[in-house]
């Protein structure tokens, strides 16, 4: 059994391949019986292929025969392929010796026209040399830049050529070509700069112009834009002057010569433009705004200095430190300074300041303009190293400026200044402002919250215009600084204390107060948008770091309005817990006097003949909150009604449970119910129903025909939690009710 289940397993592998060593090696007989199968089976395969193979003997036949009828076109076609070789081998030499003759003739034709030009050169280089020593003699700069230009375009390898040494030299000049063009170019060049410079001093606009020109033809295009540079320098630098010497007329002289001196650089820059494109191409101007930025760094430096000394910066800088260290001692070692800054002398200050940061901001930005769009074109023709005007090209920008400006470094200076002199000022007028506070009677509010917001308005549009993110920034700090220590807390301190009930000024002290909070709520918000909407103005020519930090530091506003919103809030309830809310019980039981709800038929007539109640009602409190109507903002009346009625609410509720009612007394309640509603809504502009849902629902307990009547609004078919009574309420409440067993209210199941 074994030695079959290994022979099975040795032969069906491979059933149609068995090897003849292995067959010889076979020794069982069950081997030799399977093997024997195995052949069988694959001599009846191999049959089977035969039969197909002689099937298809037809098939062979006739495509031989197919093959017997082309053969003779093969051949032809075999022949003819190749003739046709031959053919293209006997083309293919004949084409090479033609190729490598026209490649000799091509080679002779270049070395004759390169002898033709070299002959050519030469002739140029004699009628330069004679042209440039003319040009010179008859003062000819024109004819003289010309041939400059000429000579500069020549191939410099006909220099080395001894041909056109001995073609010019030998014949006319003794000295080498190269030297004598070199001599005869210098010397034009040196003789168009006395010229230019004669015309400078002269004044001659022509002149200046027609030799302006000359520079580019002689290969001196660096040479010709400093000149230029330093002639449009030289008319800057004497109007500054000028303008400086002047004497201090007005209180914005100094913003006003550094506007003159920026204006006249942007006038130069945008009418010589086309000139210089022109004659020195495209780009060349970067080098003329190069030398007129540091033309505008130093005499813009001398007007800043001037300013500073003028106006005594830092002497009031000190003056204002010193007061600042003093105020920090302790009362008794405090003594007052001799010297305090006015703050209307330091308003006047802070806009000419504001003016000159704005101005040189403004400035900035026109020349990193211009700069950049003239770098641009450089860099795209790989030139801009070659204009930069200092050797050191790291000095420069991106924009092809220079990284460290003094006149920035001195506008930061007086940015810190500004800063300083803007915070002793606000924070000395915020308090002189709630110091000489009044009130007006008509007014809701006092003097106060006007003056303040409309020195936080101005300085925060100071902080704007100087286009300084640092500078808002810290200015928006120091105004919430100022905010929150010299203007809310002084409301904290105010409105801390307890209400009269009696005394009508102190009362009416108290809820201008609450106005003045309330409106600078407003006040605050609407600074925040318009400061956000001068800020978007000014962010679109900012980094995506900058425009972040002004938005954050824009957002910090929001702190002082949460804190006067807090306040405001605490103050109303104080408001309504101490003057108001003991005053609506009083109102009530006197309302309520000799009013039921008991009543018959004849007494529920009579009742809606006179309304009693709610006629006493709406009387008694119209005239209680007549002051507060008078008094209050809109905002702040809203939020003292609220708390009125949810007093009023609560204590009604309390009340009501204290009567018996019949159902005609039940309905009588519905009705007070409803008019009290709408008059509420009416003197406080609220939605009130809220405030109401729990006596309304007492008084639909009250008008329910029946006891069992409940299981309408209170069921399995209904949704509880809608009800602001418990079970025990509603037991309490149907109790009220004369005609009503209370058996019947007892067996109630919820």
């Amino acid at each position: 059994m074994t030695v079959a289940m290994e022979t099975s397993t040795r032969f069906s592998e491979h059933p149609a391949k068995l090897d003849l060593v292995e067959l010889q090696s076979l020794t069982n007989l069950e081997d030799i019986q399977e093997a024997l199968r195995l052949l069988d089976a694959e001599e009846s395969l191999v049959d089977s292929e035969l039969d197909q193979v002689l099937a298809s003997k037809s098939d062979v036949y006739d495509a031989l025969e197919g093959l017997n009828v082309i053969r003779p076109k093969l051949l032809k076609i075999s022949n003819e392929t190749e003739n046709m070789v031959e053919n293209i081998i006997k083309t293919s030499y004949t084409a090479e010796n033609i190729s490598y003759k026209v490649r000799q003739l091509d080679f002779e034709q270049n070395a004759v026209k390169e002898a033709i030009k070299k002959i050519g050169d030469t002739q140029e280089l004699r009628e330069c040399i004679n042209g440039l020593h003319l040009a010179i003699e008859t003062k000819d700069y024109e004819s003289g830049a010309t041939l400059i230009r000429r000579y500069l375009s020549l191939d410099p390898l006909i220099f080395d050529e001894g041909f056109a040494y001995f073609a010019v030299s030998a014949a006319e000049y003794e000295d080498n070509p190269r030297e004598l063009l070199e001599n005869a170019r210098n010397k034009i060049v040196s003789m168009v700069i006395d010229e230019f410079e004669a015309a400078v001093r002269a004044d001659n606009q022509k002149d200046i112009g027609r030799y302006f020109k000359l520079f580019p033809l002689m290969g001196k295009e660096e040479q010709g834009l400093d000149k230029y540079s330093q002639y449009v320098c030289g008319i800057i630098s004497k109007q500054a002057q000028e303008n400086l010497a002047k004497p201090v007329s007005t209180a914005t002289f100094f913003p006003d010569i550094l506007m003159n001196l920026f204006e006249t650089i942007a006038i130069i820059i945008d009418q010589h433009t086309p000139v210089i494109e022109s004659h020195y191409g495209p780009g060349k101007v970067l080098r003329v705004i190069q030398r007129l930025e540091e033309e505008g760094i130093t005499r813009g430096r001398r007007i800043i200095d001037s300013f500073r000394e003028e106006r005594q910066i830092s002497r009031r800088i000190a003056e204002i430190n010193a007061f600042n260290n003093a105020s920090k001692k302790p009362p008794t070692q405090n003594k007052a300074s001799d010297a305090i800054p006015e703050p209307k002398t330091l308003d006047l200050l802070l806009n000419e300041l504001v003016m000159i940061c704005q101005r040189v901001h403004l400035y900035q930005r026109f020349m990193r303009s211009r700069a950049q769009s003239e770098i641009s074109i450089l860099k795209s023709k790989h030139q801009a190293e070659d204009v930069l005007i200092s050797e050191n090209a790291e000095a420069y920008d991106e924009h092809g400026l220079l990284r460290t400006s003094e006149l920035a470094a001195l506008v930061q200076e007086l940015t810190g200044d500004c800063i300083a002199m803007e915070s002793f000022y606000l924070t000395r007028s915020v308090e002189r402002a709630i110091k000489m506070d009044e009130y007006e009677n008509g007014n809701h509010t006092s003097s106060s919250v006007d003056d303040v917001f409309y020195l936080l308005k101005k300085c925060c549009n100071r902080a704007l215009s100087t286009y300084d993110v640092e500078c808002l920034k810290a200015m928006i700090t120091v105004i919430n600084e100022v905010l929150v220590h010299n203007y809310i807390g002084v409301f904290q301190k105010r409105l801390s204390g307890s209400i009269s009930t009696e005394a009508r000024d102190e009362n009416i002290i108290y809820m201008v107060l609450l106005n003045d909070v309330d409106v600078s709520c407003d006040y605050l918000q609407k600074l925040m948008e318009e400061v956000q909407n001068e800020a978007l103005k000014m962010m679109s020519a900012l980094k995506d770091g900058e425009k972040i930090t002004v938005q954050t530091c824009l957002a910090s506003l929001n702190d002082p309005g949460a804190q006067l919103k807090q306040i405001l809030q605490t103050s109303l309830a104080q408001l309504a817990n101490q003057r108001v809310k003991p005053r609506i019980r009083p109102i009530l039981q006197e309302s309520y006097k000799d009013v039921k709800y008991l009543l018959s038929e004849e007494e529920y007539v009579e009742s809606e003949n006179s309304q009693t109640f709610t006629k006493r009602f709406v009387g008694n409190l119209d005239r209680f909150i007549a002051i507060f109507k008078q008094y209050l903002t809109e905002n702040n009346y809203q939020q003292l009604m609220s708390h009125l009625i949810e007093t009023f609410a609560s204590d009604w509720e309390r009340m009501i449970v204290q009567f018996k009612f019949t159902q005609l007394g039940a309905l009588r309640l519905d009705k007070d119910i409803r008019a009290l509603n709408a008059y509420f809504s009416t003197i406080s502009g609220l939605p009130i129903r809220d405030k109401f849902t729990k006596i309304n629902q007492i008084a639909v307990l009250l008008n329910l025909d029946q006891v069992y009547d409940i299981y309408d609004y209170w069921g399995d078919k209904t949704c509880p939690p809608t009800w602001r009574l418990t079970q025990s309420e509603v037991r309490k409440i149907l109790g009220l009710r004369s005609d009503f067993r209370h058996d019947d209210i007892a067996k109630l199941k919820f």
